[in-house]
């Protein structure tokens, strides 16, 4: 949960159009943070339930805590741009790629020869040990968001599902 406090600096996206690649980036402080009760098995629990804030932009607004996260660093802003920069390019590799393993596959069947491959044809993620070392101050939520890609929580490489084993 985010512990957001009077003063802190957060952001919101806002999506035009379904545009997820393309958000609006709305800037604010926070000035103001409500909690409400709320009754589980344990008793009654404080839970933050909203925010008010001072958008940059000049007007203030109540908006609900789960609508906003804390405004980006300036690492993070770098790897935003670095994922704009180079994820066409992996893209495009992973097109040919997979272009390449359909082939192998149509020649495997025709031939009825099995083979292993270093290949996930299973379309999950590939965590990449550099993300770690370049980007380790980049908070979890900015690379899920960014990327697509979940977890990789010290996991390296394709991250398979335990439903495959």
């Amino acid at each position: 949960m985010k512990d957001f406090k009077v003063g802190d600096r957060i952001q919101e996206y806002q999506y035009i159009n379904n545009d997820w690649k393309n958000p609006i980036i709305h800037l604010g402080t926070v000035l103001e943070v409500k909690y409400t009760d709320k009754k589980d098995i344990y008793g009654i629990q404080q839970v933050l339930s909203e925010v008010k804030v001072k958008w940059d932009r000049g007007e203030e607004a109540y908006v609900k805590s789960s609508s906003i996260s804390f405004e980006d660093s300036p690492l993070e802003k770098e790897f935003k741009q670095a994922v704009k920069d180079t994820m066409p390019l992996i893209k495009e590799k992973l097109k040919l790629a997979n272009q390449y393993l359909n082939e192998a596959i149509k020649i495997a069947d025709e031939n009825g020869i099995p083979f292993t491959t270093n290949i996930s044809a299973l379309s999950q993620s590939y965590a990449t040990p550099s993300f770690f070392e370049k980007w380790k101050e980049v908070s979890k939520e900015v690379m899920e968001r960014e990327t697509g890609v979940y977890g990789g929580d010290g996991f390296y490489g394709w991250q398979h599902s335990q439903v495959c084993y």
